[in-house]
């Protein structure tokens, strides 16, 4: 698996019909070892969703986003979500972005794994 691949894809409960129960979950950083720019993942069109962060060990990840209308170059970081990030955590995003990516800025030690999941309106 790489960064930004796609995971899972379904709706919850199973039910078809609902618009607002479809989801997508993403790999965003795949059992990084080192420093990296992340990959950007379209998320348009899910209200909601949620990062996990695992396996920090001694380094620093962020959270980025970008409402551009075509894919930004990996090496741009958009605006960051929220704090640095130095220890395992879920970061909630409540807010609808059309780009999102992990990157770790600064790593000495841990490999990080980080999973994008959203749900609402998207495209299932």
């Amino acid at each position: 698996m790489a960064h930004g691949d796609q995971i899972d894809v379904g709706y919850a409960y199973g039910k078809t019909a609902d618009p607002l129960g479809s989801y997508r979950t993403w790999t965003a950083l795949d059992a990084a070892g080192g420093t990296t720019n992340g990959t950007w993942i379209d998320v348009r069109g899910f209200g909601l969703a949620s990062v996990s962060i695992e396996g920090i060990g001694t380094a620093t990840a962020h959270v980025c986003a970008s409402n551009a209308a075509a894919k930004p170059d990996d090496t741009a970081h958009g605006l960051q979500l929220g704090d640095d990030i130095t220890a395992d955590t879920i970061v909630s995003m409540l807010i609808p972005v059309r780009w999102v990516k992990v990157r770790l800025s600064t790593h000495a030690s841990g490999t990080i794994t980080a999973i994008v999941h959203a749900l609402g309106g998207g495209h299932a």
